[in-house]
């Protein structure tokens, strides 16, 4: 994996698993308060109360996976977008394509971890709940110890107790069981405990009697004794449970129900939809990304229609969803209509597939279109000094300057001093005459590699010379690392004459007006663009 393609997985890895606890936690909220009551009632504590909704989170996960999916693609690429990422990664010619390798990357590990929630987690822990939920519900002992009241647990059972110590002991016990048809029994006990054990749940007297009346005897049965034991699980609804729901079976018990088993015969429908929905749901983790990915992978710098796209594939990716759990609950009641949980994700991912592929064909198209078109441009002849006639250069001498003016006639030769590193002029010869080479402006070879030896001989000659006095004139020649290098247009003005002028070439001030000062006629002779007198204070 590139480091671009881990630097946007680690990103869309962190908020999937942030969005996940997010969804899971208020899902899971709003779940557990319908079982608040009932655990406050039956006297269970917090931990009972973690424990007995905690099983409902595998299936919870499972569901809120694919659109943490989505909630995270369409956060990580709106903040590359903002943050010039994508353009970035556009101009470095990367394609959609190699930007949504992480993205696949992280729904694959998406679709693994659907795919084992449903075989597995989920209906573990559905049956583990529902066998919970059962022994809350059907709790004897928390029904039992309710201080000052007569309770009753079913039908023909009374239970009384006076008060309960701080060890957990049962003062002043009343256990009045009518269920039986041929007798009463009431049991009576000054102190009694609670016993939980792997044999069993039972109910230990101290210092009671123990009554009977038969139905067919007038007379009373008293035994006294010191310590009784009574079993409870012979007592109140029966704590097993009957059957799972379709939800609650593992995958091999959908494939092979059990002919009796009343799920199978009252609901047919419902086995054979449970097993298309756990197949089926985990294509909704590519659905959504792929839907997210195709309406937000280009770079856009309209805000405005960034936000209508993604109100648009929120709810083109909530239709969808909508469209899959309507085809679930169809197949309830026909099962011929199975395939429609398999067609409506895999439509929806071709149909995004598809429109990329051509989508990027047009783009390839249309800036190929604008490359030729530029190419074609480029080749054309553009007017400009580019394409003017090179000056003609003396072939192993300086270049000439030229100068906008004629000299004058009375002027003296301008003197030129040759450049240290100028070429020595040759003697006339064949080699010395102008060719057509000559002309042509220098190539980048000859500007970058100058022959050096050349150089270093012209340099040491013009050091040995005599130095020459005098201002002089220098004219700009050739570089002198490229002596073929053609200098820039400079003037070169005449040489002074040591001849007056006449007095009429001679210009004449003009004399001050009256009421101004020498001072104030010189500053408004002077031209604007040098500023005031330099000697002269701003006020």
């Amino acid at each position: 994996m590139s480091v671009l393609s881990l630097y946007i997985f680690r990103q869309i890895t962190l908020i999937f698993l942030i969005l996940v606890g997010v969804l899971t936690g208020l899902v899971w909220v709003s779940q557990a308060i319908r079982f608040l009551n009932l655990v406050i009632e039956k006297g269970r504590g917090l931990g009972e109360f973690l424990l007995l909704t905690g099983y409902m989170v595998p299936s919870i996960v499972g569901l809120v996976s694919p659109t943490a999916l989505f909630i995270a693609t369409i956060f990580v690429l709106h903040r590359l977008n903002t943050d010039n990422e994508l353009a970035v990664i556009q101009a470095a010619g990367g394609s959609q394509w190699r930007l949504l390798r992480p993205f696949v990357a992280v729904t694959a590990l998406v679709t693994v971890f659907i795919i084992f929630v449903n075989l597995y987690a989920m209906p573990h822990g559905m049956r583990a709940f529902r066998e919970k939920l059962i022994s809350v519900r059907t709790d004897l002992i928390s029904t039992l110890v309710q201080e000052g009241q007569f309770v009753s647990p079913e039908a023909g059972l009374t239970v009384h107790i006076r008060a309960q110590d701080a060890n957990g002991d049962l003062l002043g016990l009343l256990f009045h069981d009518t269920r039986k048809s041929d007798g009463r029994i009431t049991y009576l006990a000054e102190r009694a405990r609670i016993v939980t054990s792997d044999a069993g749940t039972s109910l230990v007297m101290f210092n009671g009697t123990f009554q009977r009346r038969r139905e067919t005897a007038k007379d009373v049965d008293v035994v006294r004794f010191k310590e009784y034991t009574l079993d409870l699980d012979t007592f109140g609804p029966d704590r097993k449970v009957p059957y799972y729901q379709a939800s609650e079976k593992f995958m091999s018990e959908l494939l092979n129900p059990d002919p009796k088993d009343p799920v199978f015969i009252d609901h047919p429908g419902k086995i054979f939809a449970e097993i298309h929905e756990r197949f089926s749901s985990p294509l909704y983790a590519l659905t959504m990304m792929l839907i997210a990915f195709v309406g937000l992978s280009e770079a856009k710098t309209n805000r405005k229609g960034r936000i209508w796209v993604i109100f648009g594939i929120l709810g083109l990716a909530t239709g969808v969803r909508l469209l899959g759990g309507t085809s679930i609950n169809m197949m309830v009641k026909t099962n011929a209509l199975y395939p429609l949980a398999y067609a409506i994700p895999l439509l929806a991912i071709l149909t995004v597939l598809t429109y990329m592929v051509f989508h990027n064909r047009a783009d390839k198209a249309y800036y190929a279109m604008v490359r030729n078109r530029a190419a074609r441009r480029s080749r054309q002849p553009q007017p400009g000094p580019q394409n003017s006639p090179a000056p003609e250069q003396v072939p192993n001498g300086p270049t000439p300057v030229r100068s906008s003016m004629p000299p004058r006639p009375d002027a003296p030769p301008a003197t030129r001093r040759p450049s240290p590193l100028s070429p020595r002029p040759s003697s006339p010869g064949p080699s010395s005459r102008p060719t057509s080479s000559s002309n042509r402006p220098a190539t980048s070879t000859q500007m970058r590699n100058p022959d050096p030896s050349q150089a270093l001989r012209h340099l040491a000659q013009t050091l040995s010379a005599p130095k020459r006095t005098g201002k002089q004139q220098v004219p700009i020649t050739q570089n002198p690392m490229n002596p073929t290098q053609r200098p820039p247009h400079t003037h070169n003005p005449p040489a002074k004459s040591a001849s007056p002028r006449p007095p009429s070439m001679v210009p004449q001030r003009p004399a001050p007006e009256r009421g101004r000062e020498p001072d104030q006629e010189r500053s408004r002779q002077r031209s604007p663009g040098r500023g005031p007198h330099p000697h002269k204070r701003q006020k």
